[in-house]
């Protein structure tokens, strides 16, 4: 009996599919950034990083108002940066670090990172 070796066009066929996976992950890899300890964006005056410390994560607000539009939200735990606080104290504008999106979260619900330089 013969055995039948693969055909080039088989083993072709499942390297392009592996290809084509790894050219897949890699571009979602590439557009979720995680930003590393050394690459960390550079913070505006003022700003500073933060955990959200409310167990079921934020909200982010068009604006400073309950009544905004919501855009998103950030889980518990999770880093972002402080940029600002509304004028009554209430509300807290921040982004989100690697995404560069910025929103509004109710104030107190965050706690200040310390630098560990």
């Amino acid at each position: 009996q013969k055995q039948e070796k693969p055909t080039a066009a088989s083993t072709t066929t499942t390297e392009s599919s592996q290809t084509k996976a790894a050219v897949q992950k890699q571009a979602i890899s590439e557009s979720t950034p995680e930003p590393s300890a050394e690459e960390k964006e550079e913070l505006p005056p003022g700003a500073y990083r933060a955990r959200v410390t409310w167990p079921q994560g934020l909200s982010l607000r068009e604006e400073p108002t309950i009544e905004s539009n919501r855009v998103g939200g950030v889980d518990y735990d999770r880093e972002l940066i402080v940029l600002e606080d509304s004028d009554d104290k209430k509300w807290q504008r921040v982004r989100l670090p690697g995404s560069g999106q910025e929103a509004w979260v109710k104030a107190g619900n965050v706690e200040k990172i310390e630098d560990e330089e």
